[in-house]
């Protein structure tokens, strides 16, 4: 089976322990993200599945009108707002996602909000380098108002 996974920026998936079991499919993971259908449509062309580890590339009417051999299209998590599933289920391409924990997501942004007001990082660093509290420690959050925009569930 051909597989192809875009935009693993970070290289990641070569690490992953479950890549192994990939060994006897031709696997081509590309680390870098573009946007133009025409390199999309090159590079998906002889794919038979699909992993996308990002929600960055849309898989559109006219890609997937343009992938004879795609069989299955697998999103590592729920969203699938990029991909048009009605080409899919008309194009005989099967959408599968992974489960994941949407609270993750919630739990790790509040975990950069307080990082960033109360200066974590820099802390660490001056820690690090053998001083104790160089600066004030950030802001206190006791009081304020935060508004928080988000998408999804």
């Amino acid at each position: 089976m051909k597989i192809v996974i875009p935009d693993d920026y970070q290289n990641a998936v070569r690490r992953l322990d479950c890549f192994s079991k990939l060994t006897d499919h031709e696997v081509t993971i590309y680390n870098d993200s573009t946007k133009d259908v025409r390199t999309l449509i090159d590079r998906f062309q002889d794919a038979d599945a699909l992993v996308l580890i990002r929600e960055r590339t849309r898989i559109t009417k006219q890609i997937l009108d343009s992938l004879p051999n795609l069989k299955l299209i697998a999103q590592t998590g729920r969203g699938i707002s990029h991909i048009d599933t009605e080409t899919c289920e008309r194009n005989g391409v099967t959408i599968s996602f992974g489960e994941g924990d949407p609270r993750s997501t919630a739990e790790l942004t509040w975990a950069l909000i307080l990082s960033a007001t109360r200066k974590i990082p820099q802390e660490v660093a001056s820690l690090k380098s053998g001083h104790w509290q160089t600066t004030p420690i950030g802001t206190c959050l006791f009081g304020k108002q935060l508004g928080v925009f988000g998408y999804g569930k």
